[in-house]
């Protein structure tokens, strides 16, 4: 594998495979990805119990739920979800994907690699498949963590429903994303504020007009 900012062993990055793929894109989903197992790692408390299981799976609902959030708002023109259950498919410009675990010495679970129908059908049509003919690898964000349940990287890669990985291209989740979110507005220009009016100023104003409206109206009957 080749430095962030190069390309994978099969010299392709994300994009070259999928076009909607864009990297900030990426970078932008596997931020929140690393922050939430950021955040649960901080907040284990492994003398009460917690072990990598519950932290992994505070890391996925923190996930979830940021990527939701993100999905209905911040990205809301190129991310949503697909499904809110606990396989949590979301879809990158039309493109479906999935968490994956990393470096963990257990399998993965079946699921992770396995596409559901929907991602079958958008798989077939992003890469011009037969409906007769399954996707031989499926595309996945792989967080890798340390020893202490931490995030160490976040890849790409095109995953086989053996869990072997190919066309892995690590995500610089260090990189400030560059997505315009689409609900950004421009900011109405600021009006200097106007000359300062005392209540006395404003009394003999309104006694001003009055008068004034009130000759209009002798004016208009003695015409």
């Amino acid at each position: 594998m080749t430095a962030d900012s190069g390309v994978s062993e099969q010299g392709q990055v994300p994009w070259d495979i999928f076009p909607a793929l864009r990297r900030e894109r990426l970078v932008a989903v596997a931020k929140l990805m690393w922050d939430a197992s950021v955040s649960a790692a901080a907040d284990a408390k492994w003398e009460a119990g917690d072990n990598a299981l519950s932290i992994g799976v505070t890391a996925f609902l923190r996930a979830r739920h940021s990527i939701t959030r993100a999905a209905l708002k911040a990205y809301a023109e190129w991310l949503s979800v697909a499904d809110f259950g606990m396989h949590f498919v979301y879809s990158i410009g039309g493109i479906h994907l999935r968490h994956f675990k990393g470096n963990d010495e257990t399998d993965a679970p079946v699921h992770m690699s396995v596409p559901d129908p929907r991602e079958k059908l958008a798989l077939q049509y992003a890469l011009d498949l037969p409906e007769s003919r399954d996707p031989d690898y499926v595309p996945r964000l792989v967080i890798e963590k340390d020893g202490a349940c931490s995030p160490s990287a976040v890849f790409f890669a095109l995953v086989s429903p053996s869990g072997e990985q190919r066309n892995r291209w690590r995500v610089p989740v260090e990189e400030v994303a560059t997505v315009l979110p689409i609900d950004a507005k421009k900011e109405p220009p600021v009006t200097p504020p106007g000359p300062q009016v005392t209540d006395e100023e404003a009394e003999r104003e309104k006694e001003r007009l009055a008068r004034e409206a009130k000759n209009a109206d002798k004016n208009q009957k003695g015409a």
